[in-house]
């Protein structure tokens, strides 16, 4: 799918902007590619995104917790990376090992038991 150009976003914008839409209602920014590049090549400070494969429901559900945790933590992404992280140190092997026989379905690596 091709990303749109900014004078068909600026068309969605004027409509969204015409909507009855709460000041705290969640969104995402708009972003240009080509300033955005320009911007990173001038920063310094490095960022860094955490990415990995998972299904549907998976996706949903972390994005859920994610936004919910973001929510408390005043939206600091490098904060709720430090969370994360915290989270993650509090379970030993064995505790992880123990979660994945719960969890983990009849094919090796396919975690259809236990959700939720």
């Amino acid at each position: 799918m091709m990303s749109p150009r900014w004078i068909e976003e600026k068309e969605r914008l004027r409509k969204l902007l015409a909507a009855p839409i709460a000041d705290n209602e969640p969104c995402t920014r708009m972003i240009f590619p080509r300033q955005e590049a320009k911007k990173r090549a001038r920063t310094t400070e490095k960022h860094h995104k955490i990415a990995f494969r998972c299904d549907s429901d998976t996706y949903r559900d972390f994005h859920l917790e994610r936004e919910r945790i973001l929510l408390k933590l005043d939206d600091n992404p490098v904060l709720f990376g430090v969370f994360i992280t915290d989270v993650l140190r509090g379970f030993t092997d064995e505790l992880v090992e123990r979660w994945r026989k719960i969890h983990e379905g009849p094919e090796e690596g396919d975690a259809t038991r236990g959700r939720g």
